[in-house]
């Protein structure tokens, strides 16, 4: 069933005129994601704001991401973000425990020098030579 903040905020796009200014992504742990979309049309705004799934994943199409060139795109696949993201949340620090401790125990073992990455981040200017840095 579709959620009423979703009709609310399709209407104003598509109906009514209203363009995004701003959307925003929240989670909790406890409650989970929760969307925010700021809405311009002349000089007014609104903000709506949503944890209902249907209005969450079309704000993640709304926004735009980073490509691997700095290029700003719209999320393509909103499952495969959502996918990803999860992923890479650690709420309660278990994947940083078992990295330290895959490192830690030397079962883990980096494939580049990591003093070296280092110092490359620190220089003051772009080590144009190194393929790692290229574009």
């Amino acid at each position: 069933m579709t959620s009423e903040d979703f009709l609310l905020l399709t209407d104003l796009m598509y109906n009514q005129g209203w363009k995004v200014n701003k959307v925003t992504h929240n989670f909790d742990k406890d409650t989970g994601f929760k969307s925010t979309v700021v809405l311009g049309k002349n000089a007014e705004t609104k903000e709506i704001q949503s944890m209902s799934e249907d209005f969450v994943s079309f704000a993640v199409q709304l926004q735009k991401t980073i490509d691997s060139k700095g290029r700003l795109i719209p999320v393509k696949d909103s499952n495969m973000y959502w996918d990803d993201i999860e992923h890479l949340v650690d709420i309660d620090g278990g994947k940083t425990r078992s990295a330290i401790n895959a490192i830690s125990s030397g079962s883990f073992t980096f494939l580049f020098k990591p003093l070296d990455g280092i110092k490359k981040t620190l220089q003051d200017k772009i080590p144009t030579k190194d393929m790692m840095f290229r574009v």
